[in-house]
């Protein structure tokens, strides 16, 4: 390949050096791979967790219109519309407490931290 061409021209104590930061840098480039995967994994549970509230969300009836009540029987169906509405309101709430936060509190755990930037010449900043 053309690396191994490359390195050919390369001697003594500079071939060596740069088969090692060249052996550096691959371990640093595994290293991140494997990070950002890792990663990739917590933003896939938090997106699931999210989908799965969503769909639950979605599944709570609408409560009636209020303005279409009023003109039917006002305050029988008004009193009937704010228990839905807030029966609505609190069967939502809870999907975020228990579906919503749980998935993020679990996508937020263990998150991996990035390596700190990679020199290949091994020489610190």
């Amino acid at each position: 390949t053309s690396l191994k061409v490359s390195l050919s021209d390369w001697q003594g104590g500079a071939s060596t050096q740069i088969g090692q930061a060249l052996l550096r840098c691959a371990t640093q480039t595994s290293l991140l791979g494997d990070v950002a995967t890792r990663i990739g994994a917590k933003v896939d549970e938090a997106a699931t967790g999210l989908a799965e509230a969503k769909r639950l969300v979605e599944l709570i009836p609408d409560p009636p219109a209020t303005a279409e009540l009023a003109q039917q029987r006002p305050f029988m169906n008004l009193k009937a519309a704010d228990y839905q509405r807030d029966e609505a309101d609190m069967e939502a709430a809870n999907v975020l407490r228990t579906i919503y936060a749980s998935a993020m509190v679990a996508a937020d755990t263990d998150v991996p931290v990035l390596p700190p930037p990679f020199d290949p010449t091994g020489q610190q900043p």
